[in-house]
């Protein structure tokens, strides 16, 4: 019987963020072709110990960090998602509606599995868009890195700042 790889984060005094190894994809098959190209993209949890991508207008509930090339548990590949608690995230308005300081996000379509969310450097962001409704619960913008809250704006999100 294959082992099991459990949610455990690694915090210590140098690690600021929530970060959990986890097994990645919906199923074995999808999970092979999971590459590092996919770091930064959105992530949900789909069943023990494991996420997947997000679709358009799923709650973000992590962000793809790492991935490990050889490394597997019961088919799956391994790798490590920083969870919605930490402080900050970057990502990129790829809705069509603006937003402004304070809006909550959901998460857009991310890029085809293997494929990055954008060109380098900026390709390891989140692809987000502005929630149908507010919640309470999901991600928030806190600071615009670049742009004016439009389409294409980059953005920084928190999920414990008001």
């Amino acid at each position: 019987m294959a082992q099991r790889v459990k949610l455990v984060p690694t915090i210590g005094a140098e690690i600021p963020n929530l970060d959990f190894t986890v097994l990645l994809g919906n199923n074995t098959a999808e999970s092979a072709t999971i590459t590092d190209q996919d770091i930064g993209k959105a992530v949900k949890i789909v069943g023990d110990s494991r996420v997947a991508f997000c679709a358009a207008d799923d709650a973000i509930q992590g962000q793809l960090i790492s991935v490990e090339p050889n490394q597997t548990s019961g088919g799956y590949k391994v790798g490590t998602v920083r969870a919605v608690n930490s402080p900050l995230f970057d990502a990129v308005l790829t809705g069509a509606t603006s937003v402004i300081i304070g809006d909550e996000v959901v998460a857009d379509a991310q890029a085809a599995i293997g494929t990055p969310n954008g060109t380098p450097p900026y390709h390891v962001r989140m692809r987000v868009k502005k929630a149908a409704s507010a919640n309470g619960l999901r991600l928030k913008v806190v600071a615009f890195q670049s742009g004016n809250g439009a389409t294409g704006s980059v953005l920084t999100l928190s999920k414990i700042f008001d």
